[in-house]
């Protein structure tokens, strides 16, 4: 399929995106993550028609095939010759910035997870990350991890930013959020090796993630905003900023914000994967 987003994203305007979501599928592959997915999907939303179901899964496999575009054309995001971005509650973050804070930016696994990171940066924002340490973990296929790596790279350049892995010194980050800086961090991060994991509400059952994000907060004083975008076409992204105020609870307020999003489109949720290892209490998972 390579070769099909690699020509489809010299289409003009917004049609690689909608090339994307009607042919951007292998049907083979698709037939059997349907249908792991219309099986997750009924766990967590029982009462659900099954035929709703079906389409919650098939609108997933669209948004992914959307995403992969994304990479492939990411520099015409936010452009006139791609996907139009409109950024809501973007004062928040001027705000926070005032006295020359550091700002967090927190993101889930939710729908166009680096458009939002992408549409602060139009607005001449320069954005670091912290990332996973994508060449340990095994369980991700080469291709994919050298697939992602390159995304990365490729986002770096057009956010003005690093990625730090969460292997490397976090002197770095450190230092650059106590001297102003703005980094992302996703809230919702399966990372089997973090030593401290706390439960966190989600669709009513508890998740067990890092808490790391809210010591960095806490230790740095960084203002926490959080930003999710919302596909609303081929050629429309809506970018939503929400100020959180409370490190204590930041990750949980993240993952409060998520669950009212999944609700709405459970097909926009990239961690439907790994939810049963995120539920797995950190106790059981040593033994």
């Amino acid at each position: 399929m390579s070769f099909f987003y690699r020509t489809a994203s010299k289409l003009p305007l917004s049609l690689p995106w909608r090339a994307a979501s009607l042919l951007g599928h292998d049907k083979k592959e698709d037939s059997a993550t349907i249908e792991f997915l219309t099986s997750i999907f009924s766990r967590y939303f029982p009462n659900t028609p099954k035929p709703l179901l079906l389409e919650w899964a098939k609108r997933h496999m669209q948004l992914l095939a959307v995403e992969r575009m994304d990479t492939y054309a990411m520099r015409r995001i936010g452009s006139l010759n791609g996907v139009s971005l409109a950024i809501e509650g973007d004062e928040l973050l001027i705000d926070a910035r005032r006295d020359s804070s550091g700002v967090i930016l927190i993101f889930n696994h939710y729908d166009r997870i680096l458009t939002g990171a992408i549409a602060l940066a139009k607005r001449g924002f320069k954005i670091n990350s912290l990332r996973l340490e994508l060449n340990e973990d095994t369980s991700i296929p080469s291709d994919i991890r050298l697939f992602l790596s390159a995304k990365i790279n490729k986002f770096d350049s057009i956010v003005g930013g690093i990625s730090l892995g969460r292997r490397e010194s976090m002197r770095r980050l450190y230092k650059g959020l106590e001297g102003g800086e703005m980094w992302c961090i996703l809230a919702d991060a399966w990372d089997s090796a973090a030593t401290e994991r706390k439960p966190y509400r989600f669709l009513g059952t508890d998740i067990y993630l890092s808490s790391g994000l809210e010591r960095i907060a806490l230790r740095t004083g960084a203002k926490l905003i959080h930003v999710a975008s919302y596909t609303e076409s081929a050629s429309f992204i809506r970018v939503r900023l929400t100020r959180l105020y409370d490190p204590k609870n930041a990750i949980q307020d993240a993952i409060t914000i998520l669950s009212a999003d999944v609700s709405k489109n459970p097909w926009a949720w990239w961690n439907w994967g790994i939810i049963d290892s995120l539920r797995i209490p950190p106790m059981q998972l040593s033994n």
